[in-house]
C-alpha cells in the first residue's frame, strides 16, 4: 500500500535529484541510484502499485511549471504520491492533482 511504499522510500534513503536535461529513468535505474526526479519517481511508484491498486500517472502543468505524480485510489480516498511523499485525504483524483498548483493548474494529463 502507499503507506508502506512511503516508509520504504524513507528507510532506503531515496532522494529527489534534479536533472539539467530531463531524461526519464526506468524503474530499476531509480532503485539503483536511490533517487531521481519527479517523473522517475512517478514511473517507479506506478510500476510498484499498478497491479495492486487503481492508480494513475498524472502530469500537471501550471503557467510555467510542471510536475509528475501518481494518484492512487485507496480505500475511500485518493492518495497523491509525489516523489517520496504520500499526501492523503482527497475525494477525487482531480482534487489530488490540483494539490500543487491549485486553480493555476492549466492542464492535467492522466496515464493509466
Amino acid at each position: 500500500n502507499t503507506k508502506d511504499l512511503e516508509v520504504w522510500y524513507k528507510e532506503n534513503n531515496f532522494k529527489y535529484t534534479s536533472e539539467k536535461i530531463d531524461i526519464s529513468s526506468l524503474p530499476w535505474v531509480v532503485i539503483t541510484k536511490l533517487g531521481g526526479d519527479c517523473d522517475d519517481f512517478a514511473s517507479l511508484t506506478y510500476e510498484i502499485l499498478k497491479d495492486k491498486k487503481e492508480c494513475f500517472r498524472a502530469f500537471l502543468f501550471s503557467y510555467n511549471s510542471g510536475h509528475a505524480v501518481v494518484i492512487v485510489k485507496e480505500d475511500n480516498e485518493f492518495i497523491l504520491m509525489s516523489n517520496t511523499r504520500r499526501i492523503s485525504g482527497f475525494k477525487t483524483k482531480d482534487e489530488a492533482a490540483k494539490y500543487f498548483y491549485g486553480e493555476a493548474t492549466k492542464n492535467i494529463f492522466y496515464l493509466k
